[in-house]
């Protein structure tokens, strides 16, 4: 569990339009449990609400090459609550699927789900590339 007190922790939750409570989940940024199924070499399943991984930079951005919290930054989406399931099919190349309320919203209110594929691929110890193919039929009250 993540929890955000302040000012900053306003920031990945100050788009209230996808949150019908927004001030009841404002300050858990990440909650969610774990278990992995020992199946190859173990899936690992997620639930609850968690960070998003989609975009050019993320909610932890100072960690990566892109950081600026600028501009790519404020139209992110911030945190997902659902299920994520990771798989290591090898050192190279993990695959990664979600299905979500959608970007940004804890409770689901249309009755639809987001889906997102994630695949990251390690040529090199130094170097990972991500590919992403994110869909839903969300529609923004």
């Amino acid at each position: 569990m993540d929890l955000m007190f302040g000012q900053k922790h306003r920031d990945p939750a100050r788009r209230t339009q996808n949150e019908p409570r927004p001030q009841v989940y404002r300050n858990v940024f990440q909650a969610y449990g774990t278990y992995v199924f020992p199946v190859g070499s173990g899936i690992t399943v997620d639930f609850g609400k968690f960070y998003s991984a989609l975009g050019f930079e993320n909610n932890y951005a100072y960690d990566e090459i892109n950081y600026s919290r600028s501009f790519y930054f404020n139209h992110l989406p911030f945190y997902h609550m659902g299920f994520r399931s990771t798989y290591n099919v090898n050192d190279k190349l993990s695959v990664q699927h979600l299905i979500v309320n959608g970007a940004n919203q804890t409770e689901d209110f249309n009755g639809f789900k987001s889906n997102a594929f994630l695949f990251t691929i390690k040529p090199a110890k130094s170097v990972s590339w991500n590919v992403n193919y994110y869909f839903g039929n969300e529609i923004v009250n």
